[in-house]
Formats: structure tokens, sequence, C-alpha cells
């Protein structure tokens, strides 16, 4: 965020974390639609907030948490910084836990974790409104745990609400999907991420920016991670690569090989998993364009004689693009 005062920069970082993020970009229509909710008493006691990580779902779920927990609907009160500072006595959130030990985030949400849901249920609501708990997320349980939550579930309570964040709804049992309502968040406009871009990486020149982008594919936590762990050198050394492979120029690989560095955290593997991912399905793309302009241009059939014309191939093209997971909260 810039700051006010030039010579006192703002101690506010550039990106809160979700919890603390008042503003909420690009999901107008999905944050409406769960007011008219609770405004015509049709508000069911779980929700699902799915999508891309990375999106913004997090946000949302506790901007849902403070228009619950509110005294005043029509300001911000004490409830907001209670949430903000993790402490607010009828919220709580399940969500991976940071093992000191090892110096990382567990890799999962375990039985534990949820059991402690049942016992905050059970209780009576501290300042006599709503108790509210957010799973994020809730594709990261294990079985044990996924198990427990559906008990819960099937016996919330009164004003309880349960917000469960998931990135691949497919990985839950289709008994915890069946319980909740869903609401599905869509990536950022091109114009929404390019807004946060400017916000948020303001060092960052507008030509990295552009490269990155579309890397992103409109997740502004995945911009953030792709600035912060060395996206754009990993892009360019895919594209050598790639360029090389296709030019018959094996001999260039061992010394663009040796060239690669990845730093040993996690989120590093990750952007270039992610880039590597990405670059695979550009090429996948383009090869199965220039396949259908190929038969196009001999007078044959798209899908083997099946009768799929170019834009029965293309639809099942798009259907089958995916996007990569990641776990690290930005949005």
């Amino acid at each position: 965020m810039p700051a006010e005062d030039s010579e006192k920069p703002s101690k506010e970082p550039a990106c809160p974390p979700p919890r603390a993020n008042l503003r909420l970009e690009g999901h107008g229509t999905a944050q409406a639609q769960v007011r008219r909710w609770f405004a015509s008493g049709s508000l069911p006691n779980g929700l699902m907030l799915t999508g891309p990580w990375g999106i913004g779902k997090a946000t949302l779920a506790f901007h849902i948490a403070r228009m619950l927990l509110r005294q005043d609907s029509e300001k911000v009160d004490e409830a907001d910084r209670w949430i903000a500072a993790g402490s607010h006595p009828d919220l709580l959130t399940v969500e991976r836990k940071f093992d000191a030990r090892r110096g990382r985030t567990t890799t999962g949400i375990v039985v534990d974790d949820v059991r402690r849901i049942g016992g905050f249920l059970a209780t009576s609501p501290a300042r006599g409104g709503w108790r509210v708990v957010i799973v994020d997320a809730a594709d990261e349980m294990n079985r044990n745990a996924a198990n427990a939550l559906l008990k819960v579930l099937e016996e919330p309570g009164e004003r309880s609400m349960l917000i469960l964040v998931c990135h691949q709804p497919a990985l839950l049992p289709a008994t915890i999907r069946s319980r909740c309502r869903r609401v599905l968040l869509r990536p950022l406009s091109g114009a929404v991420l390019a807004q946060l871009a400017d916000r948020l990486l303001p060092e960052m020149p507008a030509t990295d920016a552009a490269v990155l982008r579309p890397l992103a594919e409109g997740s502004i936590g995945r911009l953030l991670q792709l600035a912060a762990h060395d996206g754009l050198t990993a892009h360019r050394w895919f594209a050598e690569v790639f360029a090389a492979m296709a030019a018959g120029k094996g001999d260039q690989l061992p010394a663009l090989i040796a060239e690669a560095r990845t730093g040993g955290d996690e989120d590093s593997f990750r952007v270039v998993a992610h880039v590597l991912t990405w670059w695979l399905r550009q090429i996948t793309r383009m090869a199965s364009q220039t396949s259908d302009a190929r038969r196009s241009e001999t007078g044959g059939e798209a899908g083997g004689g099946t009768g799929a014309g170019p834009a029965e191939a293309g639809n099942a093209r798009q259907h089958r693009r995916g996007c990569a997971a990641g776990h690290d909260r930005y949005a």
C-alpha cells in the first residue's frame, strides 16, 4: 500500500492476510448473493467457496464472517479488529499448522484440528449472535478429518455457520459437498489482476508484470508467488529449453539444465512446477490447433471420424484445462 506520508512508509503489509483484508476484489457478485441469502433468512449452515487457488476465496470467507459477527452491520466495529487479530471468541479458523520444530507448515489438516469444531459449536455464542467456523482449505483434510467434519455438518446447530474454502471440491467426499451450498468464484479478470498488480507490486517493471500476468491465470496469489520466487527466471528458462528442443538443438540442453537454479523452499518448487505445467499446456494447445488446421486443409474430420468438428474439439480441449493447486494464502 502506498504511504500517505512519503517520509513515513505505512506499516500495513502490501497484501494483508485474508482475515485482515477489508478489500475484496473481483467477487462482488458472489458476495452480493450471500448477502441476499442472509437478508432473506435463507442462509444455509454450510457454505463451500470453490475456485482456483489464490483468487480470494479465503478473503471472501472472512468477509462473510464479518457480516455475521458485526453488532452493527453499517460500520466497522470491534468484531473486525478481533477477526483481524485472530481473537474473536465466536470465530474458529481451522487450517494447516506451522510446525516450529521442522520449520514448515504441515502437509494437511488432521482429525484433531477438526474435532475442535464440535466443542466450539457446543458452547453459547460469547456475543449472543452467530458462531462461525472457517476451514481453509477443506480439500487439505485427511480422511479422518473429513469424517469428523461430516458429523458436524449433519447437526451444526442454530445460528452456526461453517464456511469451507475449497480449491478442488472433487477431493472432498460427496457427503460433505451435498451438505454445503456451493459458491463458485471465477478467476480474476485481466483488468482486476492488472490493478492489483499495480497496487501490490509497485516496484515491478511494467514489462515484467505483463509477462507474469498470463502465468498467474487470474490468481493474484499466484502472481505474488511468481514475483517473490523468481517466476520470471523460470519462465524464461523453460522458454529457452523448449525453443532448443523445437529447433532440434539437443546439444544445448545440458548447458541449459546446468544453469537451472531452484530454491530449497516449498514455494520455489511450486513456482517451477506451475511454470512447467503452464508451458506444457501451451505446447499441447498449439500442437492440437496445428493438427486441427491440417485436418481442415485435407478435408478430414476432427475427432478420428466421430463427426466432431473444430468447434467441438476446441470445447473438449477447453474442458480439459486445469489450474495448478497451491497452499500458502495470499488472497
